[in-house]
């Protein structure tokens, strides 16, 4: 069981979260007494440091043992608040320790008693379910008596009948394809005494009717001197039980299917949307796919360009450097203007078949 079940437990959680957040302020303020402390003190040394290397006037002695001592008092101060939320925090950690075993005992509690709840109304409905079961088995014990009380008569004609003709029935049974074993009546439907009893007695007339006419023959093999058994009342009675025993089932069996039914659409609700994120997760690579696979294809064709563009320019860049360094030379050495622009020209010229693009 959740703590956030219980009232006392929700309660008990918001005075930790405020306990905690008390604590995390108190903590702050108290680092932030511990740095004014430190400077604090820093400062006191500095200005002891500096009354013992010099020796100052009166004046200003004066007014350094004021700046101590204020000092000092200021630091007695800080120390007595930093010892004061020490001993708060302190206080706060028992606080929330003791409060969270509380939650933890209250949660234990609350479990525990709807354990003892479960436990006692199941005992309720066992108790309830036997004491049902006993007064059915009653009523089926008095049903029982009575049907037995009305068939006597019915039971003893057919009993003397069937000593006679021990093999004649069992050869007609196996005819009739039924290969039914007459046993004793064990377990009746509790509820047959109030709904069933006067088709019992329908029956059991229409036995006893059917005992003072004429035996039926059988035609198909031609056994004219084989009785025909009719059922009794309590074959009849249990055949009628059984079909009620199904029948009161069948509500069980109907819940069991619908609550199983509810399962597999809830499993079939969870599988969809669960296929409906994986479609959307599916969506989502193959944009990033397309994307790249854009991003990429572009790259590929700039670098397919640079590279034909390049080789193109591979011949004109392998240049004859040699004729224009003795070009050059020459123009450096002549003095003749005329031969100076011939040569200039003829530099120009090569420069601009380098730079010129290819078509």
């Amino acid at each position: 069981m959740s703590a956030n079940d219980c009232l006392n437990c929700a309660k008990q959680s918001e005075v930790i979260a405020d306990q905690k957040k008390k604590m995390a302020l108190i903590e702050v303020r108290l680092k932030d007494l511990v740095m004014a402390y430190k400077k604090v003190c820093s400062e006191r040394d500095n200005l002891l440091a500096i009354g013992s290397a010099a020796v100052l006037p009166l004046n200003d002695l004066h007014e350094q043992q004021k700046r101590l001592s204020s000092l000092e008092a200021s630091v007695s101060d800080m120390a007595a608040i930093c010892g004061k939320y020490e001993s708060q925090s302190v206080k706060d950690k028992q606080l929330i320790h003791e409060l969270t075993q509380k939650c933890e005992q209250l949660s234990t509690d609350l479990s525990k008693s709807h354990e003892t709840n479960d436990t006692n109304v199941s005992h309720k409905r066992s108790t309830i379910c036997e004491k049902t079961f006993r007064q059915r088995g009653i009523q089926t014990d008095e049903w029982l008596e009575a049907t037995d009380e009305r068939a006597d008569p019915v039971m003893d004609k057919e009993v003397k009948h069937t000593e006679t003709q021990t093999d004649v029935v069992s050869e007609f049974d196996v005819f009739n394809g039924s290969n039914r074993k007459r046993t004793e009546l064990a377990v009746v439907l509790p509820t047959l005494s109030e709904t069933q009893p006067k088709e019992c007695e329908s029956d059991l007339d229409q036995l006893s009717d059917r005992e003072t006419s004429p035996v039926h023959s059988v035609a198909s093999n031609g056994l004219d001197n084989y009785p025909v058994f009719e059922t009794n009342g309590r074959e009849m009675c249990v055949q009628s039980s059984g079909d009620l025993f199904s029948g009161a089932n069948t509500s069980g069996v109907s819940l069991f299917y619908a609550n199983e039914l509810a399962r597999k659409e809830i499993d079939l609700a969870e599988t969809r949307i669960q296929a409906r994120e994986h479609e959307c997760a599916l969506r989502e690579l193959l944009w990033k796919y397309n994307t790249e696979k854009y991003k990429s294809q572009t790259r590929i064709n700039d670098l397919e360009r640079n590279l034909s563009q390049m080789s193109s320019n591979q011949p004109l860049s392998q240049l004859n450097v040699t004729y224009i360094r003795n070009v050059l030379m020459k123009l450096l050495n002549t003095k003749d203007k005329q031969q100076k622009q011939f040569m200039i020209n003829a530099i120009l010229t090569a420069l601009e078949q380098k730079d010129r693009k290819p078509k």
